[in-house]
């Protein structure tokens, strides 16, 4: 998989912000649909993770969680079917690179293929955390560790050597 540049991911993300409700419903369904395990992890445990300590950071998080979305498949295509052995074997993976080890944590950013991507989605969480300092900074490292695991997820889903 090949890194974005600028431009694209740019592009990616004017082409995501600018579809309508009823395109930004297929694109889920779809998803739904094609990856239900997959799906599943993205927008129902990722936020409701977050969910736990704030609701409002947890449904910005569900619309970070779909930019990201968007911007792979309009960059890469449709994604490969992923199974749930596959995804399991992933966040058993991904958990143990971010959970608490912080070397291994800057290792696993440092590998992001896709990094301005991370830095745009965690700035923009930042950016909505700061409206109610308190009641989202509580959960602003969380939802920006969400945001890495999803980008890896995804970078793993599409490097085919990562799953074979």
């Amino acid at each position: 998989m090949q890194i974005l540049t600028d431009q694209q991911l740019f592009e990616a993300l004017t082409k995501t912000r600018n579809l309508n409700e009823s395109e930004a419903q297929l694109v889920v369904n779809e998803f739904r649909s094609e990856q239900p395990a997959l799906a599943h992890t993205l927008f129902n445990i990722f936020p409701t993770i977050v969910a736990e300590k704030n609701e409002e950071m947890a449904m910005m998080l569900m619309d970070v969680i779909f930019d990201i979305l968007c911007v792979y498949q309009f960059s890469f295509g449709k994604l490969p079917v992923q199974t749930e052995q596959w995804l399991q074997k992933q966040m058993e993976f991904i958990t143990t690179q971010m959970n608490g080890e912080k070397e291994a944590a800057k290792a696993s950013i440092e590998e992001l293929k896709q990094d301005k991507l991370a830095g745009l989605m965690q700035e923009e969480m930042a950016d909505f955390a700061k409206e109610q300092i308190e009641e989202r900074q509580e959960t602003l490292e969380l939802s920006k560790t969400t945001v890495l695991s999803v980008i890896k997820l995804l970078n793993n889903a599409y490097d085919t050597s990562s799953y074979n």
